[in-house]
């Protein structure tokens, strides 16, 4: 079987008690007032809900979706990014806690009870998409600031190898880390998203 197959049973099977483990990336991008930033019927992982589901009702920061294709994708999507007053101040956005906890909930938490391996080829994505009054440039500029003394490089729109450590016990560490972050406007979204 494959990941995406492996990893769908298994959301399916645990989590899936009132049905809203997958969803239309429409509905995966509404706000907290129902407006949705993109429109787009390709389904995803409800990424929010599954964390909530596991950490029943704790306070937790995660990405909106989940999206697997040759490579697994967190998507956080995200408004007024930059206040419309000044394009260079920063709207602190609990991105690097959700970057960091997304990740943490995946490898030490859903690979390990949905006994699902994934293979070293496979590649990690954090995906910010911002509306398309935000610029994606500014908007990768921030998070590499607020990220300040992680490994990363910035090129254009991305910057990659955003690492967390976790220790398994006093002696053995393991490093995982996104491969590759990026940031897009709601409207390239759709044609983005036919790329992974």
């Amino acid at each position: 079987m494959s990941l995406i197959s492996d990893l769908d049973i298994f959301f399916n099977t645990y989590y899936s008690s009132d049905g809203n483990v997958r969803e239309e990336f429409t509905e995966l991008s509404k706000d907290s007032l129902g407006n949705s930033l993109v429109n787009d019927s390709t389904i995803a992982i409800n990424f929010d809900y599954i964390a909530r589901t596991i950490l029943s009702g704790n306070p937790h920061k995660s990405c909106d979706a989940l999206h697997i294709t040759n490579s697994i994708n967190f998507i956080e999507f995200k408004r007024n990014v930059f206040g419309k007053s000044n394009k260079q101040k920063y709207k602190r956005i609990g991105i690097r806690e959700k970057m960091s906890s997304s990740l943490h909930m995946l490898e030490k938490i859903i690979l390990p009870e949905s006994n699902v391996t994934v293979s070293e080829s496979i590649k990690y994505k954090f995906i910010l998409v911002v509306d398309h009054e935000t610029d994606p440039l500014l908007t990768s500029r921030a998070i590499a600031d607020q990220n300040a003394g992680r490994k990363h490089t910035l090129s254009n729109t991305e910057f990659a190898h955003y690492e967390v450590e976790f220790t398994n016990t006093a002696q053995q560490k393991k490093r995982i880390f996104y491969n590759k972050v990026e940031v897009w406007n709601d409207i390239n979204f759709s044609i983005n998203l036919s790329f992974l």
